[in-house]
Parts: structure tokens; sequence; C-alpha cells
């Protein structure tokens, strides 16, 4: 099963994320929940990456595991992060929602400040 946890801050802006672990019914390598996930997050690690304003920092210590932390941002790229924060949690609850026994995902809020 994949594990996801994701954290938001006030405005709904994602500030940690943690996918854990693999879908099953398929031979590995080869199960479209996985890759689908999978695609999810890295997009969304990317283009966060990407944007200046946007500090991140994450690791993949091995297969099956991403981590992900917003350690601050800038407030003008708040709609943007939103935007990417929505994106993986609407995909991710889509997959949740489709494959329950392959996927859980889990948010949490925050309650610190957002941005830095």
């Amino acid at each position: 099963m994949i594990r996801v946890g994701l954290q938001h801050d006030r405005l709904g802006c994602l500030r940690r994320f943690e996918m854990v672990g693999h879908a099953t019914g398929a031979r590995f390598g080869e199960n479209p929940v996985c890759a689908a996930a999978t695609a999810l997050a890295r997009t969304a690690a990317r283009v966060l990456d990407e944007v200046p304003a946007v500090e991140v920092r994450g690791v993949a210590e091995h297969e099956g595991r991403l981590q992900l932390h917003v350690a601050s941002y800038e407030r003008d790229a708040s709609n943007y992060l939103k935007g990417v924060s929505d994106y993986l949690l609407v995909g991710l609850r889509d997959l949740e929602r489709e494959y329950p026994e392959q996927v859980s995902v889990v948010v949490e809020d925050l309650v610190e400040t957002e941005g830095e």
C-alpha cells in the first residue's frame, strides 16, 4: 500500500509531504496506480523546486519513499504554491477513492504561520 501524509499551513499551502510504500497487484515496476502516484508526487516536487520564491528540501532515500519539506516561501508565491498543493491533493485523493486498497492519504493542518 502507498501511504501518503500531507501537511498544509493555514492558507492551504503544502508544507510537508511523505509518500511511502508501493501499490500491490502487479509486478514491481508495472503497477499503474504506483506509477500515477509517483508521477503526481515527482511532478509537484519538481515544479516547486523550480520556483526561486519557494525553498524546498526533499529526499528520496530509496525506492518507495519520498519526503518533501517546504521550508519557506515568499508571500507572492502563495497562490502558486496553493495551486500545486491542490493539484497534488486532488490527484492523490482521486487515486485513493478509486483504489482504496492501494492508496491511503492523510492530511493534517499545521498551526504554524504561512510563508517565511
